[in-house]
């Protein structure tokens, strides 16, 4: 199928002699890589500027189809081959590596997450978050042979990628993803700090859109709404009645909307037990001491591998530290009128961290204490039945909101400075606020409105309302373009998968150049 694809399809992109480019960072994936070939296409074709694709070229059928647009200007970021041909560039990444583990070893891994840069530029934190993506490397970070690979790579990729663009007039960086050590995240920290405009490609069943990235995003993470709206301007731009939002809210849980800020698996896995359990039955199956039970609280983890960092500033080193720091607290608590509930985050299975919360606390003895999983009962059952969420910045904290509760979070969120939830600058404040949460009031009705204003709008509205611009770049009529006719698997092995026969017949019957995404973004490309 990929063989008729390139057949069929035509070499849109033009090429220009520009000086000034526009840059792409592959992100090896079929589906982005298809989507962004034609939107960047009739950007560069409008602004008639040169396009240059970073990449490492791992994938060559991912090559295939960006030439089959028009794209031939590749710049190769690494292979093993470059560190023995670049002398200067690896005894720097040397040199730097060596100067971040002398640090590490007196400060920990918090001083790489927080304070190594490279010509004032943070990179650790994108380091750390590669790092414990695998192997459950968060239990016990160390300098080993794997994060001295990692740390030397990245430090390579930066004088690398910090070379082409002091070599190329960058004037647009374009990416699909913003976390982690690999091209992407280098690329767009070098082009902040040099001022170039860089925008992220996002899509979802039922639109593509672009939003830019800005200097914020660093320390307070990725959609912050508070950088973008007061709470008084949010309330006047989601003008929406209280029905409609809690049949919104209602809808969510079931699945049933186009998401765009959690994840429609994740919802769907803790969701999936129907039957309603009252709170009496809840704290009689966790403990005898029903009698002395004040609250019911909830304690929430992140799924530990899964980018700690990528949501801005932290106040533990990462999302396993805190979950072990928490749970110790509790333990020396020794608060026996509060029944403490934990739930595994959804995506613990897939990154094979289902059975590390139960191996850890059958170490503690905490008879008030629990893991109480989906099989038992639903998230959404469990939010109206617990009295409070301590989590590190999860939705979960803005879905207790909706319910007029308010959460506990350990650093910056989505929803952070709105004052729907309690806030933490430190770990000693965090642990007060834990001390006290007999005494966390609930939300007004006023406050959980807005609750459900702010998740209404970064589920459904997001990025809209942030600015004319951004208004303009979000292609909404998904389904009158080919690219719906993709089949929607993201895994590189199955490539060839993603052109189905509707796909193929499609363009078939009509060029990309002839396309209602293409044509948008060719109308719209002066929003750039």
């Amino acid at each position: 199928m990929l063989d008729k694809f390139i057949k069929l399809n035509n070499k849109i992109l033009k090429d220009f002699k520009s000086k000034e480019s526009i840059v792409i960072v592959d992100r090896a994936r079929p589906i982005p890589t298809i989507e962004a070939s034609v939107m960047i296409a009739a950007i560069a074709n409008k602004k008639k500027l040169k396009t240059i694709i970073l990449t490492d070229k791992v994938y060559p059928n991912l090559i295939k189809i960006y030439k089959s647009f028009g794209y031939f200007n590749f710049h190769l970021v690494f292979n093993t081959k470059m560190i023995f041909v670049n002398y200067f560039m690896s005894f720097l990444s040397l040199i730097y590596s060596l100067y971040a583990i002398f640090f590490i070893l007196l400060f920990n891994f918090e001083w790489l997450i927080k304070k190594y840069k490279i010509k004032n530029i943070l990179i650790g934190d994108l380091i750390y978050d590669s790092y414990v993506r695998n192997n459950l490397s968060f239990i016990k970070p160390k300098i080993d042979i794997k994060f001295v690979r990692l740390l030397f790579i990245t430090n390579f990729r930066f004088f690398k990628i910090k070379k082409f663009f002091k070599k190329n007039r960058v004037k647009y960086l374009f990416i699909l993803t913003d976390c982690y050590a690999g091209n992407e995240g280098i690329s767009y920290r070098i082009a902040l700090k040099n001022n170039i405009k860089i925008y992220k490609i996002a899509s979802s069943d039922k639109k593509i859109f672009l939003t830019q990235i800005r200097k914020h995003q660093i320390y307070h993470g990725f959609m912050p709404l508070h950088k973008y709206f007061s709470k008084n301007s949010l309330i006047s731009k989601i003008n929406i009645k209280q029905k409609k939002l809690n049949v919104f809210l209602n809808k969510r849980f079931n699945g049933k909307i186009d998401f765009g800020y959690c994840s429609i698996r994740d919802l769907k896995n803790s969701n999936k037990v129907k039957k309603n359990i009252t709170k009496d039955q809840l704290i009689k199956k966790y403990t005898n001491n029903k009698e002395k039970i004040k609250k019911v609280v909830l304690f929430a983890p992140h799924a530990f591998s899964d980018v700690p960092h990528y949501l801005g500033s932290f106040i533990f080193r990462d999302y396993f530290d805190q979950f072990i720091e928490t749970t110790k607290y509790i333990e020396e608590l020794k608060k026996e009128n509060i029944l403490w509930l934990i739930r595994p985050h959804p995506t613990s299975e897939m990154y094979f961290e289902d059975n590390l919360l139960s191996s850890i606390l059958k170490k503690k003895e905490i008879n008030n204490l629990k893991i109480c999983d989906a099989n038992y009962i639903s998230t959404k059952n469990l939010i109206k039945l617990c009295d409070n969420v301590i989590t590190g910045r999860g939705s979960i904290g803005l879905e207790f909101a909706c319910f007029g509760k308010k959460p506990i979070i350990a650093g910056a969120s989505t929803y952070s400075k709105f004052d729907i939830a309690v806030e933490s600058n430190s770990k000693k404040e965090y642990f007060e606020n834990i001390n006290n949460v007999l005494k966390i009031k609930p939300l007004s009705n006023k406050e959980t409105m807005f609750a459900k204003k702010v998740l209404y709008y970064v589920e459904s509205v997001y990025p809209r309302k942030i600015s004319k611009s951004i208004d303009n770049l979000i292609f909404e009529k998904k389904n009158f373009s080919a690219l719906s006719n993709l089949e929607k698997n993201y895994e590189i092995k199955k490539v060839k998968t993603v052109f189905t026969s509707k796909f193929l017949s499609s363009i078939k019957r009509k060029s990309f150049n002839k396309d209602e995404a293409y044509l948008f973004y060719l109308r719209n490309a002066k929003n750039i």
